[in-house]
């Protein structure tokens, strides 16, 4: 079997899961820090954003993607809260609407 593109591995070395975004549709089935080297991998905790609309979603103990709750998100740090909304933008000023 090949082994799959780094993109597509969390930081236990398994295969991501394949997520539907529950705003827009849009499939996702890997994952890249938005800064950095790139080759972190994403664990339990770590925020993700779709694609295709932005939509900011966090990573849960399964490794599938669900809404953050209030109590994630009051304990973002600032400069993780910066790197997201500029990402978000970048996204949505980037973005193809159907």
């Amino acid at each position: 079997m090949d082994p799959k593109p780094l993109e597509m591995l969390d930081a236990a070395g398994n295969p991501l899961p394949v997520f539907k975004c529950n705003v827009c549709g849009y499939e996702m089935d890997c994952a890249t820090e938005a800064v950095g080297n790139h080759r972190n991998r994403p664990k339990p905790g770590d925020f993700s954003l779709c694609m295709k609309c932005g939509e900011l979603f966090v990573f849960d103990e399964q490794m599938r993607l669900a809404e953050p709750t209030i109590a994630q998100l009051t304990v973002v740090p600032i400069e993780t809260a910066a790197v997201i909304r500029r990402t978000q933008r970048m996204i949505r000023k980037e973005r193809v609407l159907d």
